[in-house]
């Protein structure tokens, strides 16, 4: 009984040596890349970060005093900035329940960012811009 059980063990220990193939669950680009071969890896522990390459959601703030709360399915307009002004619309997919900190960068050139507070907000993609992940845009209800 001993025998089978050591065997087993082997047999265990045989299959995870071996070489693991990982799948990412999305499309895109390794931004950051947490451990290495022959590093220990603890089970739920991320080996990688991605980056998409198309954004799959908008998320803004709604800056104090919030004098304006959005409801799931409310529709946003979603304006990209730059010379050529292209605009979209938007729904909220989620409005979340407390205010945040989040980085404002401040609107003159050669600034630091400031945080602030503000209600988070969730937003779809408009089909008709090509946003880049991290891109900034304006949001009008």
């Amino acid at each position: 009984m001993i025998d089978a059980a050591i065997a087993a063990q082997e047999k265990l220990l045989k299959e995870t040596v071996g070489s693991v193939t990982l799948r990412a669950p999305i499309a895109g680009m390794v931004k950051r890349v947490y451990r290495h071969s022959g590093e220990n890896v603890a089970a739920g522990e991320p080996l990688v970060e991605i980056g998409s390459d198309r954004p799959e959601r908008i998320l803004g703030f709604v800056r104090q005093p919030i004098v304006f709360r959005p409801q799931v399915g409310d529709p946003v307009e979603v304006r990209k900035r730059g010379s050529k002004r292209q605009v979209g619309l938007a729904t909220v997919i989620r409005v979340g329940t407390q205010l945040q900190l989040f980085t404002q960068p401040l609107r003159v050139r050669g600034f630091d960012a400031s945080m602030e507070r503000g209600l988070p907000v969730l937003l779809t993609v408009p089909e008709n811009l090509e946003l880049n992940p991290g891109e900034t845009v304006d949001l009008v209800p």
